[in-house]
């Protein structure tokens, strides 16, 4: 009996003292994936090197009215969101749709050439901006914004869960550019944003278009102004086998042709679904369209 005793008390030690250690272990890790780090690029500085540097978690912050070179996001690994803003973001309200009046409270990501102002690899993932102004400054740009790639063809090389909030996405206005933001990507929200002067002469443009991303797709409370189609869902054949875009919302959006832009630019339609499925198309304004 003196023997059970002393073993089960050993046992009741052995057992405290490994809840200690566990307890204390948790302690630490959450003490350590709770730490984020704040980088501050200044003007002149260099984004992709913070974004290289970025953990999940962190926060890049941009000086407002300071221009910074393209960027291209890579895939962290992780669930947690890099987030990059204005130093200004947060005069910009929650929820409220932004106009190109409040530029001076965003930073600008601009490109020289045709390639985009932002773009993915292979599956980037958790990236959100705020506050931000994307343009190109060059002639015949296919895209400002490219989300995910045409030639991706698996799921497990979507990009996904990046968020555009409060963002200004804008070509020029004597300029073709094909797309303001392409799509091809999976859990994207656009929000509370506005993209305008997206045309080209003989080529279908578009504000926001998807052909080769899974979804969901979230597309509410932006103003979204293009000559040729300024939402369409298809229209080109996807490289991922049998991926029809699916799970998209449409809610709360002016879609809207400038009616200067007749018999100048190449138009089309405000709103087309040529390969969509499941979806919530809600209280839009669409504006303008003619044949």
């Amino acid at each position: 009996t003196t023997r059970a005793a002393n073993k089960l008390r050993h046992h009741c030690q052995t057992n405290r003292l490994f809840k200690s250690i566990l307890f204390t272990t948790l302690l630490f890790i959450s003490a350590v994936t709770v730490q984020a780090s704040v980088l501050i690029v200044p003007a002149g500085g260099s984004l992709q090197s913070a974004v290289n540097a970025a953990q999940p978690g962190d926060t890049i912050v941009l000086q407002a009215g300071a221009t910074y070179a393209p960027v291209i996001l890579a895939n962290k690994g992780s669930s947690l969101d890099i987030t990059i803003k204005s130093s200004r973001a947060d005069e910009l309200p929650e929820g409220v749709r932004v106009s190109p009046a409040q530029v001076a409270l965003m930073a600008r990501i601009q490109s020289p050439n045709v390639d985009p102002a932002l773009s993915t690899l292979i599956g980037a993932q958790h990236f959100k901006f705020i506050g931000i102004e994307f343009t190109s400054t060059a002639n015949n740009a296919y895209s400002i914004v490219r989300l995910g790639a045409p030639e991706q063809n698996s799921l497990d090389q979507v990009p996904h869960h990046l968020t555009l909030d409060r963002c200004y996405i804008h070509g020029q206005t004597t300029l073709n550019v094909q797309a303001g933001i392409t799509l091809n990507s999976a859990n994207t929200n656009i929000v509370n944003s506005y993209v305008s002067e997206i045309h080209w002469v003989g080529v279908q443009s578009y504000a926001v278009g998807s052909f080769n991303g899974p979804g969901p797709f979230q597309i509410e409370n932006n103003y979204l102004e293009a000559a040729g189609l300024n939402i369409i869902f298809g229209g080109a054949t996807p490289a991922i086998p049998n991926l029809v875009p699916s799970d998209i919302t449409i809610r709360n959006n002016h879609l809207h042709k400038p009616l200067a832009w007749k018999g100048v630019w190449t138009a089309v339609n405000l709103l087309e679904l040529k390969n969509a499925r499941r979806m919530v198309i809600s209280d839009n304004v669409l504006e303008n369209n003619w044949p």
